[in-house]
This record gives structure tokens, C-alpha cells and sequence, in this order.
């Protein structure tokens, strides 16, 4: 079984990128947008199953409208789909439950025998 991950990082879609003039700050924070929503379209399209975001999304409790609105998609999206890849491997994560229960540890043979 493969699980196709996309990790990204310390994202700070609201960077306030303070060296730069305004307009050319907001012309960055759009830029910065637009890659975010490039790499979890990239993502989407090549089938990753689990999209980890760690660090900051946010410098600040300053965010847009249009951001809030772009996040929360993206984070029901990737509920919606990882809430149905549990639901449509639920018999295998029961059974590789129980099993590891019963011995704590088991091999990748043991695992994918559950298949």
C-alpha cells in the first residue's frame, strides 16, 4: 500500500514582508498566495492522499476574507477525502487494529496480508 504525501512549510500567506514597499509587499503576499494555491492544485492533481502542512500558515491573526475562504476549501476538501479513504478502508484498519493489539508490532508482510 503507497500513500502519496505532500508536505509543505512556514507558508506565511500574510507576511507583511515589512522591507518592501506596500505595493510591492501586497504584490508578494499575491505571489505567495498563488504558489500556495499552485502546489495544493499540483498535489490534487497527482493524487496525494495526505497534503501535511507544518509550520506557520499565518504570521499574524490578520488574514483575508479571500484567504479564510481558500483555506477552509482546502481543509474540507482534504477532510472529505481523507474521511473517505478511511471509510472505504475501514474493514483493513479494524483488522490491522485488532492485530496490533494482539502483538504491538507487526511486518509489512503481516500488514499487507490484511489485503
Amino acid at each position: 500500500v503507497m500513500i502519496k504525501i505532500f508536505h509543505l512549510s512556514d507558508i506565511h500567506l500574510d507576511s507583511p514582508f515589512s522591507l518592501c514597499s506596500a505595493g510591492e509587499a501586497e504584490k508578494r503576499r499575491m505571489e505567495l498566495r498563488s504558489s500556495f494555491s499552485s502546489a495544493v492544485l499540483y498535489a490534487k492533481e497527482h493524487g496525494t492522499q495526505l497534503c501535511f502542512i507544518a509550520g506557520d500558515l499565518f504570521d499574524s491573526e490578520y488574514i483575508t476574507g479571500e484567504i479564510d475562504k481558500e483555506v477552509k476549501y482546502i481543509i474540507d476538501d482534504c477532510y472529505s477525502k481523507a474521511k473517505n479513504i478511511i471509510l472505504e478502508n475501514r474493514e483493513v484498519l479494524d483488522k490491522s487494529a485488532a492485530l496490533l493489539i494482539e502483538k504491538e508490532r507487526i511486518t509489512r508482510e503481516e500488514f499487507e496480508a490484511l489485503f
